[in-house]
């Protein structure tokens, strides 16, 4: 009895990190953990697609990366200019994705469809007034700064959580990658990138003493969005999307499924919703994947182009003129159209070393159109290939 008594008393004070290896915690933190937005996002991926539809790893939570987004802000608050801010970007950095629907990426497009907010602006309707809310405010924080730093809207300051190269990113690529088996060694330490972070002149800045690693993180995103927007990834991932937009069209998504986990979303898809919405959630489940008959990746693209590739409404359009075209059912037909985001330009100035530098990505932003098709109807890639570019 004894020693069951000693079990159960033991304090929660510290977790362990797979990137930040031991971390502590103070007793305000596990209060926040507690809270149920937070809770929720123990059991949301930080993958936009389900990793037991795709032969993975598993990935990391949404919450496991906020706990880490969260450790960096502790670190870039050491610095004098921060530390009046400190309480509240540390709030913000645990509450950054607390707008995230189920399946992240992959449900934000019918979030701002419907709701007519992405998952930062989201936020603040599931802060306000809500346990983590609640609890900020007894720690001492202004609720409203937060939700300000969340949605990018007090900049400078803001930009630490909301921009091209925050601590947010800083975290999430790279505990994606070791989760999900693509990397198997960090090539950069984002605890020491997160001490680039200063301020010159009222304006946020990096530091090129601590920038040493910028190169090693456009390694990473390069390789973990190679994958993102490969075949086997974006086969079950736009397989989900096509049944998210088929139970969009039926009425059947509404403002509840953007508040539910992944597992509670998946079971409402295959459980509640239309035929073909069903369909395609069985068959990534079993991993029947449709294999890509088009593939168009282009850096160099017309404005016109751009813009109908960047409009997510033409997926969903493009999937059923080929299904029309090539009399086959709708569920039958998948495409993704986007741009690679594995590459960008760092806004913030690089200052030290003599002059301020301006960063250049290695890579210029690519466009893409990809077709997937059920493995019944691969003979007609050219088919579908001819419709494509007749729109393009």
């Amino acid at each position: 009895m004894r020693k069951e008594a000693e079990i159960s008393e033991m304090p929660v004070n510290f977790v362990y990190d797979r990137l930040y290896r031991k971390v502590d915690l103070t007793e305000g933190d596990i209060k926040l953990f507690q809270t149920r937005e937070l809770t929720r996002l123990r059991h949301v991926s930080l993958s936009a697609i389900p990793t037991w539809t795709i032969p993975t790893g598993v990935c990391a939570s949404k919450f496991e990366h906020s706990v880490g987004v969260a450790h960096l802000a502790k670190i870039v608050s050491r610095r004098p200019e921060f530390q009046e801010i400190s309480k509240d970007l540390y709030f913000a950095a645990l509450a950054h994705d607390l707008g995230t629907p189920p399946f992240s990426h992959a449900s934000e497009y019918f979030q701002v469809k419907l709701t007519g907010k992405n998952h930062e602006v989201f936020a603040e309707e599931i802060i306000e007034g809500g346990e983590f809310a609640g609890e900020v405010k007894r720690q001492g924080g202004n609720i409203d700064r937060v939700i300000a730093f969340v949605k990018g809207e007090d900049k400078p300051l803001s930009d630490l959580v909301n921009s091209s190269i925050d601590i947010d990113n800083l975290d999430n690529t790279l505990r994606f990658g070791l989760s999900m088996g693509l990397l198997h060694e960090a090539k950069y330490s984002p605890e020491e990138l997160a001490k680039a972070y200063a301020i010159r002149d009222k304006e946020l800045v990096l530091l090129a003493e601590h920038t040493d690693g910028i190169e090693g993180w456009e390694e990473t995103r390069r390789a973990v969005y190679e994958f993102v927007y490969g075949g086997i990834n974006l086969s079950a991932g736009m397989m989900l999307f096509r049944a998210l937009d088929f139970a969009r069209r039926e009425g059947e998504i509404d403002r509840s499924y953007f508040l539910m986990t992944d597992s509670e979303a998946f079971s409402f898809l295959a459980t509640k919703c239309n035929n073909r919405t069903k369909t395609l959630v069985d068959r990534t489940n079993r991993w029947i994947f449709y294999p890509r008959v088009y593939n168009l990746r282009e850096t160099e693209v017309s404005d016109s182009l751009r813009s109908y590739v960047l409009d997510s409404d033409n997926r969903g359009r493009m999937a059923d003129e080929i299904s029309g075209v090539l009399h086959i059912p709708q569920e039958d037909v998948c495409v993704y159209m986007g741009k690679d985001k594995g590459f960008k330009k760092i806004h913030l100035p690089i200052v030290g070393n003599g002059d301020d530098q301006e960063h250049q990505p290695k890579s210029k932003l690519a466009y893409m159109v990809q077709v997937y098709l059920n493995p019944k109807w691969v003979d007609k890639s050219q088919e579908v290939a001819d419709i494509v570019e007749s729109k393009l």
